[in-house]
């Protein structure tokens, strides 16, 4: 296919478009008709009458083409360095193909902690509207053509399936692409390449929320795949009393050996001590012992690296009433536990030892951390658990309230108090395991 040169408009060339050719879409999806052997790009060759076109268009701009952008460049903070990262994760409502903001600013934290840049979030104005300081919003603040220009002055571009990716691919440029929805045997007509990340190899659609942002600056930063820290953005802190910032200090200063947890209790993504960890590649189990509560856990924790089960964990295999209550995370197998919003209801739940669920879901004894919140029955779980179990969890915490003495049971098996969070009564408890 011939060369595209890029140009301000009609006039300022002498065209008259009403003599240029058109393409118009039915406002569906561009398919090749000849089948899925034939990629999404090879359609365009249909327009010329070619019976199989790759995708080789190519962009040519003008030698000055990038000099005309000074104030825009002055505007957005551009570094003449070429140390700018361009994002492109979400095109409009189309959740399929898109990217949450959450694990965009995740991925920008990560890559701020390791390069020296800018990062300039690209696409509609509606696709992100607020602002961190680890990104740059330039969501509808932008022309093509300056979207082309900072393409062409960045030293990494990571986008969806959509036409920055497209442009990249013009221009000759490198870039990250992560497929949703899409694939790039359908829209490329090729395998997945080291740039693509995708599910599988098949030409099936693929599910964008099953991409990690600590999968993403892999792919992007090979690098510094093995000096990332565990570190998350800034306000983004899901934890109750601000335990998350003590967790992930603890990772930072002892390296994970497996970046395993486990979450029982585990309620979702508000008061989690294991969202940020799962945000950040790591995997595991949670178990929540209310069905409706289990339900929203799988919900927000979906596309995440976690198996959920919903089973309540007590002392013995069987089944029990879940005491429920009007506060949300007050249910418990305890039917004396927070009488003040106890209500009469109850719901009848499967129960299973910790030792035996970690055994079936064959976690490792040494696995590195464990978060428990059982309302009432902490005390009861981890005494069996260390007694009769060779589990040791690397970092521990658990809720305060249901301990006689958690610092005498926890130095019996080796563990020293790192923290104590939240109020007196009703906090947590952090303890490691000695080295």
């Amino acid at each position: 296919m011939p060369d595209v040169t890029v140009f301000a408009g009609y006039t300022a060339h002498g065209l008259d478009p009403k003599r240029c050719g058109k393409i118009k879409l039915n406002g569906s999806l561009v398919q090749d008709p000849r089948g899925p052997g034939y990629g999404k790009a090879s359609l365009y060759g249909l327009f010329l009458n070619l019976p199989f076109a790759p995708y080789v268009t190519r962009l040519v701009p003008p030698p000055e083409f990038d000099a005309g952008f000074a104030a825009f460049d002055a505007r957005i903070g551009l570094r003449a360095d070429c140390r700018n990262v361009f994002f492109h994760l979400r095109t409009k409502n189309w959740e399929e193909k898109s990217w949450e903001i959450g694990r965009a600013l995740d991925l920008a934290h990560m890559i701020k902690t390791v390069y020296d840049c800018n990062i300039y979030y690209s696409g509609s104005a509606i696709d992100w509207i607020g602002e961190s300081p680890d990104m740059i919003n330039l969501a509808g603040k932008t022309t093509w053509l300056e979207t082309l220009h900072l393409l062409r002055s960045s030293s990494h571009r990571i986008c969806i399936d959509s036409a920055p990716m497209h442009l990249c691919r013009a221009l000759g440029l490198d870039c990250i692409r992560l497929w949703g929805f899409s694939h790039p045997r359908l829209i490329l007509g090729e395998a997945p390449g080291p740039l693509d990340i995708v599910d599988d190899d098949s030409s099936s659609k693929t599910n964008i929320k099953d991409v990690s942002a600590l999968r993403v600056f892999e792919t992007a930063f090979p690098e510094f795949r093995e000096t990332q820290p565990i570190t998350i953005s800034q306000g983004r802190d899901y934890s109750q009393h601000g335990e998350q910032e003590i967790i992930f200090k603890y990772f930072t200063e002892h390296a994970p050996t497996a970046k395993t947890l486990v979450d029982v209790g585990a309620f979702g993504q508000d008061m989690s001590n294991s969202m940020a960890l799962l945000k950040q590649g790591w995997h595991g189990l949670l178990v929540e012992a209310n069905p409706e509560r289990a339900k929203i856990v799988r919900k927000e924790f979906a596309g995440l690296r976690v198996k959920i089960l919903n089973l309540a964990i007590g002392i013995s295999v069987g089944k029990a009433p879940l005491h429920l209550h009007s506060d949300a995370g007050h249910d418990s197998l305890d039917p004396l536990w927070h009488p003040g919003n106890a209500t009469e209801k109850s719901v009848m739940v499967n129960t299973k030892p910790l030792a035996v669920v970690l055994m079936e879901q064959k976690i490792a004894p040494d696995f590195d951390f464990l978060s428990i919140d059982t309302e009432g029955l902490d005390m009861l779980i981890m005494s069996e658990l260390l007694y009769k179990s060779a589990y040791r969890p690397r970092l521990i915490c658990t809720e305060c309230e249901s301990y006689a003495d958690a610092v005498g049971l926890y130095s019996q098996y080796g563990y020293t108090l790192l923290a104590k969070t939240g109020p007196e009564l009703f906090g947590n408890f952090i303890f490691s395991k000695k080295v």
